[in-house]
Parts: structure tokens; sequence; C-alpha cells
């Protein structure tokens, strides 16, 4: 027995030790800071780290212009003469050249007509006019420090520029990043740099875990150590921790919360950060809102002992941006056979004559990648001809069936339509052995004129793609009415993607703040640069994907498909639709007909509810 109580002994003062020696290293590398852990689920490297973190130390650029901005030195020598010769014998210390100004540069060449023409020279120097305009505004204090910095090659001049910059022009407030970017075209700076700036009590932990950031997480959930006060990813990847209640509900009140409105209320009835008078979720889409609420199941209820009953609709995401399934158009190509470029097809009939014309002045109508994205044809039109809610009873295990003497022959209708248009040459040639990103990089240099897939496309073609407006002029519409077809012809898919406050963390009002930032200050500068839809009210729809704006504000109860069926049945939707899609729509020797294809699902789906039950 004095054995046992000297191993426990041993153990305690291990442990306090570990504790002890853990919380030493965290005042050591943090201080007095609250820390704030963020795990996101992007890599190193990727658009949204950087844009959250900035440069990755030891790659951060030495100096606020570079060498080749010569539209900026040429401005900056104009706003401030009386510091042309310290500018000018800097460039030289550190490029060991002379800074020439009298040569086309970067930004002249890349003008509208600039192929070293008269008028983009013109465009040039009108342009430079602006930017000597902006510096002209600046603090003479902050030139003094900026023109210090263009003669050293030091990597830490880009944050202490910036707080400086930031300090001696608050007239600029949620601009901040975007001004001092355009006036320093050599640095970027990270959100949550600009966020530490501006409450220097915080700390952001960042852990970039990649698209596994809940395996990389899952021990700490386990044992409830160092776990995360914020984790990135969709509703969808997230669903674990709503189910088993790891996260905080943001529109419910919190009985323990320290901030009484989230007591009384809940997190989203807070004030927004850069409108105190306004409330969060008045920041917000209303339809970003719809698609960060997830529905409590009944084996949630059940199995989870979830504290709020099944069928509640709960927001435990903190939207950041939304994706929905749309089809892109080229309008140039509408263009080239006769037709108004914003004249898109309302109807599924009208979308064929339109794949027609394109056959006949021969352009390939659709992109596709094989199987990738191949479903969503199927989905939509399903949905629009039987409507979404009897597509959902099917696959869940009530009537109508696929086929037998129970069937919908509207399945097998939509089916042999499919079949078609392959049979018809919608499908771009060679579109069976096409691997993704093919498809998308076809489209995106003017191969094709249609490409279905989500509203994440044009950040993932902006490097590709071709920006002659002759050659690819990009929109997009939702996928067009059936005819007679019972389908809520305005329904759209919609997903959103941002953020959950965990439940185990333990700075969740830390948590909050940032996301709030988040929201207030970068939303702006997250849509622009990565081109997705932001989340909130006051943020312009890329481009791209303006024609959506209308059709989501106008969408009411019933408009909104969140998560759809791969949320609804995720067993159903891997075992048995994806495993018969790819014996039907890809060409192959074994290749389904469509009286074969919806025979194949209706026995596929009885074979899955007996091993899985129905609803899975």
């Amino acid at each position: 027995m004095r054995f046992f109580h000297q191993l426990v002994a041993v153990v305690v003062i291990t442990l306090v030790g570990v504790l002890a020696w853990d919380l030493s290293q965290r005042r050591i590398t943090y201080g007095d800071k609250e820390l704030i852990i963020y795990a996101g689920m992007f890599g190193p490297g990727e658009p949204v780290q950087l844009l959250y973190s900035g440069p990755p130390p030891g790659l951060a650029p030495r100096e606020p212009f570079g060498p080749a901005a010569a539209a900026h030195y040429a401005a900056l020598i104009q706003a401030w003469p009386d510091y042309a010769e310290q500018v000018r014998s800097s460039y030289q210390a550190v490029y060991r050249r002379p800074l020439k100004l009298d040569e086309p540069t970067a930004e002249t060449t890349s003008a509208p007509g600039g192929d070293g023409s008269a008028a983009a020279t013109q465009g040039a120097a009108e342009s430079d006019e602006s930017l000597a305009a902006r510096y002209r505004q600046l603090d003479p204090a902050y030139i003094r420090q900026l023109v210090e910095a263009l003669g050293e090659q030091d990597e830490t001049n880009r944050l202490k520029l910036f707080n400086a910059f930031a300090d001696l022009h608050p007239q600029y407030d949620k601009r901040m990043i975007q001004v001092f970017q355009d006036l320093h075209p050599a640095y970027t700076i990270g959100l949550f740099e600009d966020f530490e700036r501006r409450f220097p009590q915080y700390e952001v932990v960042e852990r970039w875990d990649g698209r596994w950031v809940l395996s990389a997480n899952r021990p700490r959930f386990l044992t409830g150590a160092d776990v995360p006060d914020l984790i990135a990813g969709s509703l969808l990847e997230l669903r674990i921790l709503y189910q088993e209640n790891l996260a905080l509900p943001l529109d419910q009140p919190i009985p323990d919360a320290e901030t009484p409105i989230w007591r009384e209320k809940g997190i989203m009835y807070g004030p927004s950060l850069d409108d105190p008078g306004a409330m969060l979720k008045d920041t917000f889409h209303p339809w970003a809102l719809q698609a960060s609420r997830y529905t409590v199941s009944q084996a949630d209820a059940n199995q989870n002992n979830h504290p709020f009953p099944a069928g509640t609709e709960i927001q435990y995401l903190w939207p950041d941006i939304v994706h929905s399934n749309v089809i892109f158009y080229n309008r140039a190509h509408f263009r080239q056979i006769g037709r108004d470029p914003d004249d898109f097809p309302e109807t599924v009939a009208q979308f064929e004559q339109i794949c027609e014309q394109l056959r006949a002045a021969g352009i390939e109508p659709i992109a596709q990648d094989g199987m990738t994205y191949m479903e969503m044809w199927w989905g939509d039109l399903v949905n629009r001809t039987l409507g979404y809610d009897t597509y959902v009873a099917t696959c869940g295990g009530d009537l109508p069936r696929f086929a037998g003497p129970q069937g919908d022959p509207r399945y097998l209708a939509c089916a042999q339509r499919l079949r078609g248009w392959r049979q018809r040459g919608f499908w771009m040639d060679g579109f069976s052995a096409s691997k993704w990103p093919g498809a998308q990089r076809d489209f995106g240099t003017g191969r094709c004129t249609f490409l279905f897939t989500g509203t994440w496309l044009p950040a993932e073609i902006s490097n590709t793609r071709s920006y002659d407006p002759q050659v690819f002029d990009p929109s997009c519409f939702i996928f067009p009415a059936v005819v007679g077809g019972e389908g809520n012809p305005r329904q759209i898919s919609c997903n959103a993607q941002g953020h959950a406050i965990t439940r185990q963390g333990e700075n969740p009002e830390g948590a909050a703040l940032l996301l709030s930032y988040l929201s207030a200050y970068g939303a702006e500068i997250a849509s622009s640069r990565l081109n997705y839809i932001s989340a909130q009210k006051n943020v312009a729809f890329p481009e791209s994907v303006r024609a959506l704006g209308p059709i989501l504000d106008a969408a009411g109860p019933g408009d909104i498909i969140t998560g759809g069926l791969q949320s609804l049945f995720p067993r159903f939707f891997k075992f048995v639709l994806g495993e018969t899609f790819s014996k039907f729509f890809v060409h192959r020797s074994d290749e389904l007909s469509p009286e074969g294809f919806v025979e194949r699902l209706e026995h596929k789906a009885q074979m899955h509810y007996k091993r899985y039950g129905k609803g899975t």
C-alpha cells in the first residue's frame, strides 16, 4: 500500500512538473498575451493560408517596392522631390544598378493597349500622377521612414512600416491593408498580423493542418488538452463537431458564458466590430446564415445526448464564404453564335438548342472530366423534373422508387435525356478519359462553352485562364427549369465554409473577436483576392458569379439546398449513387443502358437498406 501511495505521488509530481514546464515555455514564448489557437484546413503556402498569415518567415520581401516597381519610385519622387536623390541612391545601393524611370515598366506594358503604344504610355502617366497624389497625402514622418527603408534589406521592416503606417493614417481603417499594399507593391500583410496590431493583447497560434484538420486534432478533442479555439472547414466537413456537441452554438444562449449577451441570446446577437449599433447576425446575407445551420438528427439526440431536440436548426458555423453549384458559360461563344451574351437558357430545352447551335459552329458545348462533378447533371435534372423532396424520399427508402412496380418513369426519362446528350456530342471530345482539372483548364482557354461546377472555379483557373474577352468571358446561371417538371426552378445549392468555435477551447471570447475581425475587416480582401462569394452583405460578388446575387437575395423558404444528399445520406450517396453513376455516364465496355441504370440503382438501393437501413 505504501508503494502504491509513493507511485501516485510520483505520477502527480510528474504531471505537475510537465504542466509547470509547459506553462513556463508558453510564458517564455508568448509572454502575458492571451492565446487564440487556430486550426486551419489549408496547408502552408496555399492562398488562404498566405491571406491569413502573411509571408512565411525567411521569405518575406526585404524591401518595400522591389526592383521592378518603377511607377512607384517615380510617383514617390514626384510627390516628395526633396527625397529624389536619396531614393535613387538607395535603389543603387540595394540593386547595384541605377534607377531608370524613363523606360516602359511592367505597369505600362500591362495597361490597356500595353504594347508600348502611345495610348499605353499616356495611361501609365495618368496612373503615375494618381499614384503620386496618394503618396503626397501621406504623413511626412512616415515618408521619412519609408525612404530610409528603401535603402535597407531587412524583412523586419515590413511589419515596422505597416504598424507605423497604420498609426499615422487611421483614416484608412477598414482598407488599411489594401492601401498599404497598393503603396508598397513588394509587401503583403496577413489578416492575423493586422488583427494582432489592432488587438496587441492577443497572439494567434496557427496550425495549418490541411484537409486533415479534424484527424490532426482528434486526439486533442479526446483528451481535452490543447484543443484549438477555432477550427476551419465547411458545414459538411465539421459535422462531427455539431453531432457530438463539440462546438458552441452561435445563435443560442450559452448559460455559462462570461459575456452577458452570450448568456441571454447568443454569440451572433453581439455587436459588429466595425458598427457597434448592428448585431453580428445582421451583417451576414440571410442565405449565408441558412447555409451555416445544422439540423439536429434523432441519432444525435439519442446516441450523443445532444442538448437540443431532434429537428432543431442550430447555427454552429461562422460563415466566411459561400459556394454554390452553377453552370458557368463563356459569353464570348454566345456572341460567336449570334446570341445575346446575357441571354442564358431558362429551360433545359433551350440549353439543348444552344448546344446544337454551338456544335454547328464547331464549338464543343460542355467541358467535362470523366466522372468529376458528373453526378451534378443527374442530380439537378432530377430535382427540376421530380422535385428535390421526391428525390430525397426515393434515396431515403420511401416511394417512389427508381424502377420496378413502384418506380417513377421520370427517373428513366432523365437517364435517357442525359444519354441523348452524350449521343448528340454535347460533352467535349474525349471527356471519358479526361482527368481533373483538365476540363476546367479547357473551359478557361475557350475550348468549351459550359462547365458545371462550384463557384470556387474562378479562383482555381485564375492562373491558367485566358484574359482576352474575345476568347473567354465567363458568367454563370443556375440549372435551368424543366418544362412541365414538378421541381422548384429557383432552387439553388448553398454551402458555407467558415469556422467553428470549439466548446473545449480555452479562449472562446478571443476566438469570437478574431472571427468578428475577419468578417468586418477581412471579408472584402478575401473576396477580391480569392474570387469567392463572401457571406458578408457589404462585399460585392466576384464579376464572374455576379448573376447569382439577385437569385440568392430573392431566395425564399425551400429555395436553398444546404448539403444535399451527400449530407443527408452519406453512405447511400457513396455506395449506391457513386458506384452506379460510374457505369452509366462515361464510355466503357460494360456501360449500362438508361433502363439498366435505373434498375441497377434500385437493386443497389434495396441491398443498401438491408445492410445499413433506410435513411443512411
